[in-house]
C-alpha cells in the first residue's frame, strides 16, 4: 500500500471530486505537503487515516490491513 496519496487517489477513496480534496488541503482540513517546484499535493497515509476517521468516512480495507500491520510492527 502507498505511503503517500495524490489528491486524485484521495478523491477516489472519499468518493468526491479531486477539486474537493484540493479545497480540503488548501483550507487545512486535510494535512499534507506540496512537491517542491510544483503545485502537486501529497497526503501521507497517517494524515489520510486521521482525516477519514475524524470526518466519518469509511476506512477502505487495504488501509485497515496496513493499519493492523503497522500496530503489530510497533509491538515487536
Amino acid at each position: 500500500m502507498a505511503t503517500t496519496f495524490t489528491t486524485g487517489q484521495v478523491a477516489k477513496i472519499c468518493q468526491v471530486a479531486p477539486r474537493t480534496v484540493s479545497k480540503w488541503f488548501d483550507s487545512g482540513r486535510l494535512k499534507g505537503y506540496r512537491l517542491p517546484g510544483s503545485q502537486d499535493r501529497r497526503i501521507p497515509r497517517a494524515y489520510l487515516l486521521k482525516f477519514l476517521k475524524e470526518h466519518g468516512f469509511p476506512i477502505p480495507a487495504e488501509l485497515q490491513e496496513q493499519e493492523v500491520t503497522d500496530g503489530e510492527e510497533a509491538a515487536t
